[in-house]
């Protein structure tokens, strides 16, 4: 399936579930990506937590006018360079450290606007496991 439909896909299915159809079947990875279930983060060096609204995944990833990078099982498990440094692959480890402390598998530091969340294994889990059946 292509880039684009894969995007257009996970922005009808984000929509759907924040009118409120689809809800029952949206799963937990879903819920977290869209925001309806919220995540606690903050911005590196702030130690105040950011509002809900403000750390939903879709914000930034796959939004309109992405701030980050589109996130699906290609762009994540894929050798791809990212900001500048050597190509790099994710697994759910090393999916799960980027959002808790904004360091890559190639221990590239993320920009500082990408929040460090306070995700729990089972959360990461359901959130990796969201984005890499969606990307395949």
């Amino acid at each position: 399936m292509s880039t684009f439909l894969i995007r257009c896909t996970r922005v009808l299915a984000v929509v759907l579930i924040y009118a409120g159809i689809g809800e029952a079947a949206a799963g937990p990875g879903s819920k977290l990506f869209s925001g309806r279930t919220p995540l606690s983060g903050h911005l590196e060096g702030q130690s105040e937590s950011m509002p809900a609204s403000a750390t939903a995944c879709v914000g930034c990833h796959n939004s309109a006018k992405p701030l980050g990078p589109a996130l699906n099982g290609l762009s994540l498990t894929g050798a791809v360079p990212r900001r500048g440094g050597p190509a790099s692959t994710y697994d759910q480890a090393a999916f799960c450290r980027v959002l808790r402390t904004g360091i890559d598998p190639s221990f590239i530091l993320l920009r500082k606007e990408m929040p460090r969340y306070q995700i729990s294994d089972g959360q990461c889990t359901n959130l990796w496991r969201f984005l890499i059946h969606d990307g395949k």
